[in-house]
């Protein structure tokens, strides 16, 4: 029973698909996804989103300041959390933490949070001075401070463009954020927090946000305390030492290009075996010159005879100068023995 337990189990391509999603993606990154893929399961149950949403009004003057923190854990569609599972699971997220580092990512993605929140909370609170209604307003889902990374890692990429998700459009890297934001602003309408999100991106990227952030050297000295032995020694963990920088990109490059030879290999080889099977299953047909062209099955055709087809003289026009320069030498000659 053991036995084809663990047989069905290799076999089965869910069960090993996971297997090699979890192999190939950092420690943080996978967390994130499968996070947001848990709550959004869970609020069918207990819908937590107006407890943890950022609303101004309870942030400041009811002090639930841990709405900051923790917004990004309601109020995602399905739609959003598949989106935001997979660009935090499969694209943007592991590219982020082997560049940075587990611990580092995970720093830049609470500064994300925390300061796509503080600014939502302070900008809401001034305009209530003339709108009371704006200090309800609501911050929630996990695609604000998910715009930062995608800014940040969008800047960072070597690429010149990027395709805008399922259009046939390539935007310049450096106004993709943009044109992300607008897209889902075409669809939901204006939201400032995912304007904010793009904002701390750009910010991120050109120095702005790095005194919120630990230093290498600090990172380092955290990760050797005993209390973090065991979840360093994760393989899936990215030590500050061993965050790749920029090479993170071009090892992803590399890796892209290997997986389409494999899959460009593999789809001939599968066309190769099709035009095989469809050469030896293809009937012999045989035409009766009396029956209008009826087929039989797989019955062998005699050989048909050889029939000569006389073939027209060919006609060069050096031919044809010839033999006129030769009538009117004979119609020349006639003539003057008639004289």
């Amino acid at each position: 029973m053991a036995e084809s337990s663990g047989e069905s189990g290799e076999e089965n391509p869910f069960g090993r698909a996971y297997e090699d999603w979890r192999a190939r993606t950092p420690l943080l990154s996978r967390v994130m996804a499968v996070g947001i893929l848990v709550c959004y399961v869970a609020s069918w149950l207990v819908d937590i989103s107006w407890a943890v949403a950022c609303i101004p009004y309870k942030t400041a003057f009811k002090g639930q300041v841990y709405r900051l923190v923790l917004s990004p854990l309601g109020g995602n569609s399905l739609l959003g959390a598949l989106f935001a599972a997979f660009a935090l699971g499969d694209s943007v997220g592991p590219r982020l933490e082997r560049s940075l580092g587990t611990l580092s990512f995970g720093a830049l993605t609470l500064v994300a949070v925390v300061g796509i929140n503080l600014c939502f909370v302070a900008l809401c609170l001034v305009a209530a001075a003339s709108s009371p209604e704006v200090a309800l307003y609501v911050s929630a889902g996990a695609w604000s401070p998910l715009l930062t990374l995608i800014t940040v890692e969008s800047l960072s990429a070597p690429e010149a463009t990027r395709r805008l998700l399922f259009l046939p459009i390539e935007i310049p890297r450096l106004y993709y954020p943009l044109a992300l934001a607008g897209l889902f602003m075409l669809l939901e309408g204006p939201r400032l927090d995912l304007a904010l999100g793009v904002g701390l991106g750009y910010a991120e990227r050109y120095g702005y946000l790095s005194a919120f952030r630990p230093p290498t050297a600090l990172l380092s000295r955290i990760e050797t305390q005993r209390c973090l032995a065991h979840l360093v020694a994760d393989p899936a963990y990215v030590t500050a030492r061993a965050a790749l920088g920029a090479a993170a990109w071009v090892q992803l490059t590399q890796d892209a290009d290997w997986a389409e030879r494999r899959s460009s290999s593999g789809l001939a080889t599968v066309l190769d075996a099709f035009r095989r099977r469809t050469a030896a299953d293809e009937p012999v047909r045989q035409r009766f010159p009396d029956s209008g062209g009826h087929v039989l099955g797989n019955a062998a055709s005699p050989a048909a005879p050889v029939v000569a087809v006389p073939v027209p003289p060919t006609r060069t026009a050096a031919a044809n100068r010839d033999k006129i320069l030769a009538a009117a030498e004979k119609r020349a000659a006639g003539s003057s023995d008639h004289v």
